[in-house]
């Protein structure tokens, strides 16, 4: 039986989100939906048999089973409430909502009616990451030491949130999904430089009661695009470099070891410097394998990494994040649920 759905919202990733349902043999797309009737004409060039409205009540259809928020973040909260109270199961595009109360409010009512909320981190499924996560429960990098990611380019200004809010959800939900151990802390110093309310670069760093740290690099006014997340453990280290069109990854068999006891003290140090490795990742797209993730969590009741607590993880964070900006980078705890 396929799973009839409606997309809102057909701005910049919405025209993904379509045409991945519509190509998915487990969905049937049953209405797409934007207030900008150009957009709307733009998906009808493509997709003449889709059902097009302005109207999100026609989300809300009793043939609907599926509403899909591609829209922007401050309207998830009331949108996504509206079709959970219409009977509907929600995906939901990053971030879940501007405010962790909201996304409890999601996930208790989607819990009082028994529905699924799903949140749209597509970089979970994208090869190099479950490649990445493999490496890590397999021991095959040793202990966790550092997470470095720098997440740039001449970004697309917007008016209601800010680089951290837009880029952050990305590389914080992948840390969430790559290490069991959560947070102790998180700090964040950031500029706008255009709207100083509005920081248009950031950097973040979680501290974590095992030594691990993770470091984050987010910033609009960068002149050339830059995605690259170094992992290093103890016996091996990482190179994720997703502007690459192949070799994404990149697994150096390098490490730093002490030496025994006894030696000079400028001779403690032992540097190990083996082979790199170039993975061979299946070249498929993240979002496909997503849509296809969807259908096994609401036929099947697969379980899920993206589930509504994650998306409320991410906001934590990124609130927390955002709290200690507004303090000068102060350290400051993310809040749990």
């Amino acid at each position: 039986m396929l799973t009839r759905v409606a997309i809102v919202g057909c701005g910049y990733w919405g025209p993904n989100l379509i045409r991945n349902f519509f190509s998915s043999p487990h969905f049937r797309v049953g209405a797409v939906i934007d207030k900008d009737p150009a957009r709307l004409e733009s998906v009808r060039a493509i997709y003449p048999s889709l059902p097009l409205s302005q109207d999100f009540s026609a989300a809300l259809a009793a043939d609907i089973d599926l509403v899909v928020l591609a829209t922007p973040p401050e309207t998830h909260h009331a949108l996504g409430m509206a079709a959970l109270d219409a009977g509907k199961h929600l995906l939901i595009e990053k971030p879940m909502a501007l405010e962790s109360g909201h996304c409890r409010e999601l996930n208790l009512r989607a819990a009082a009616k028994g529905l699924r909320i799903l949140v749209d981190h597509t970089f979970l499924f994208n090869p190099a990451i479950e490649y990445i996560k493999s490496a890590i429960v397999s021991g095959d990098l040793g202990d966790l030491r550092y997470f470095d990611s720098t997440r740039i380019n001449l970004g697309l200004f917007q008016e209601r949130t800010n680089v951290v809010w837009d880029l952050a959800p990305h590389d914080f939900s992948i840390v969430d999904f790559l290490l069991d151990e959560k947070p102790a802390t998180v700090a964040a110093v950031g500029a706008g430089h255009l709207d100083k309310d509005v920081e248009n670069l950031a950097y973040v760093t979680f501290t974590y009661a095992s030594g691990m740290i993770c470091h984050f690099n987010f910033n609009w006014l960068s002149p050339v695009k830059v995605r690259k997340t170094l992992i290093g453990g103890s016996r091996k280290m990482i190179l994720f470099d997703d502007t690459e069109p192949s070799e994404k990854l990149r697994v150096y068999d390098h490490g730093v070891e002490r030496k025994p006891e006894g030696i000079k003290h400028s001779l403690l140090v032992d540097y190990r410097t083996g082979d790199i490795v170039i993975p061979k990742l299946p070249q498929v797209e993240a979002l496909r394998k997503l849509v296809a993730h969807v259908h096994e969590v609401l036929h099947n009741g697969a379980p899920t990494a993206i589930g509504g607590d994650a998306g409320e993880r991410i906001v934590r964070l990124v609130e927390a994040a955002q709290a200690s900006m507004a303090q000068g980078g102060k350290p400051v705890a993310p809040v749990t649920a």
